[in-house]
């Protein structure tokens, strides 16, 4: 029996210039029953209005704001960073900024048009250069190794203990 699955694609590096942005994307593939990571879409889903919020009204320094959008097709289910977003009347539109390795309903740099729905994670960089949100990242890291997890830590601006437990069922 093949297990169902959900591609995630990490965005490695967000390094914006004023001429072009250059990104590395790292592919992870996590069953769709994955238990750690059902949680943190669930919680992208349940403080997307804060994101919401904060995308509309950002705060001084805030910047590289990103949402993980939902992509199914008959070729599977693939999670895609989409930037340079758009909400108008509960319709988002974005940039996909990946390249899709299945779906093939949408491209790399191409448009995208979603429902909240669709969005399963979130994430900028603060004024102090600490990303937030990423919580699909932060369960990924657990099955990382430490220098892979270690890099991605420090160049969000994360203590090392970030992602650290996320795996565990929680507490009953």
């Amino acid at each position: 029996m093949i297990c169902k699955l959900f591609v995630f694609l990490v965005v490695a590096v967000l390094v914006f210039t004023s001429c072009a942005k250059k990104h590395e994307a790292n592919l992870a593939l996590v069953n769709a029953n994955d238990a750690a990571m059902n949680r943190a879409i669930a919680e992208a889903q349940r403080t997307l209005p804060s994101f919401v919020e904060r995308f509309t009204t950002p705060m001084t320094g805030d910047s590289s704001f990103v949402v993980k959008v939902m992509v199914s097709e008959k070729n599977g289910t693939e999670h895609l960073w989409v930037r340079d977003i758009t909400v108008k009347d509960s319709l988002y539109t974005g940039i996909v900024d990946n390249e899709p390795q299945f779906v093939t309903s949408v491209k790399v740099n191409g448009p995208i048009s979603f429902s909240s729905s669709m969005i399963s994670d979130w994430a900028y960089t603060d004024s102090n250069g600490v990303r937030q949100g990423s919580f699909t990242l932060k369960v990924l890291l657990a099955g990382m190794n430490s220098s892979d997890a270690d890099s991605y830590r420090s160049m969000f601006g994360w203590s090392d203990t970030v992602g650290v437990g996320l795996r565990n069922e929680p507490a009953k």
